[in-house]
């Protein structure tokens, strides 16, 4: 029983330790590769509508699905191992009280194998909308990163006042730079329904493209829409003539990015 409490405390100390990092940096690399599997689907919808050089993506798409696999199964594994070494600590605290982040992971890792299990049977997935939302739910991962900051508590302690204020700017701009990429992501998938649409407008159509039809088309658009102020140019065509839906995600976001997160950095 000694030797297993042992073992138990050694898990503990590496998940909150090493482990974490090790998470942390798979988190990034698979926003990294979910970027640039997007990419490629959003130009190859390009071809669709003749706005994109014909490219045969086949190959490079396959491996990038494969490593996707392969990352999911890695944090299934983490959360297994969380499961038995922390049991049901992992989703209650030392009051009772449920950890509801440590839910919304697990609930991501299980979606994220249902993405997969879906994938697996029908190669053709990609092309369903409710799969769509699960690739979106998996991007929200990268909130977990925030969880090895503590690892930089020592190291500020240690820098003068004088860079305080650059290192407050710096990780300000770290959290803008997640919220405007999970918002690109989130946009390029929807816009790629729009875009494959033949029922539409080719003009909506290719100016959905020329925007949002790729990932990093997306990130360049959403950070002009969140820092010029002119937002209205980038979200009112699809409104209008794509659909009233796109007017309350937009309407969210401005509200809780540009006015509310802006000044809460402000102040």
């Amino acid at each position: 029983q000694a030797g297993k409490r042992d073992w138990l405390a050694v898990g503990r100390a590496f998940i909150s330790g090493p482990g974490d990092v090790v998470v942390g940096i798979a988190i990034l690399l698979n926003v990294i590769l979910s970027f640039g599997q997007q990419e490629l689907e959003g130009r190859s919808n390009g071809m669709l509508i003749g706005a994109a050089a014909r490219v045969d993506f086949g190959p490079t798409m396959s491996i990038l699905r494969a490593a996707s696999i392969a990352f999911t199964a890695f944090f299934a594994v983490e959360l297994m191992l969380k499961l038995a070494v922390l049991r049901c600590s992992l989703f209650f605290d030392e009051d009772g009280q449920l950890e509801w982040f440590n839910i919304f992971d697990a609930t991501i890792v299980a979606l994220s194998l249902l993405d997969v299990a879906f994938l697996l049977v029908n190669q053709d997935a990609s092309q369903f909308s409710v799969l769509r939302g699960f690739r979106v739910i998996r991007i929200l991962r990268v909130l977990r990163v925030a969880r090895t900051l503590k690892l930089f508590a020592s190291l500020r302690v240690l820098v003068s006042a004088t860079f305080a204020s650059f290192f407050a700017l710096f990780w300000s701009m770290v959290l803008l730079g997640v919220v405007m990429v999970m918002a690109a992501l989130f946009l390029c998938q929807v816009v790629g329904d729009l875009i494959q649409d033949t029922s539409m407008d080719y003009e909506i159509r290719a100016w959905a493209y020329n925007y949002y039809g790729t990932s990093s088309r997306a990130a360049w658009t959403v950070f002009e829409l969140t820092f010029s102020g002119g937002w209205p140019n980038y979200a009112r065509p699809l409104v209008e003539k794509a659909g009233a839906g796109y007017a309350v995600f937009f309407g969210f976001y401005i509200a809780m990015v540009t006015f509310a997160m802006f000044r809460i950095i402000t102040a």
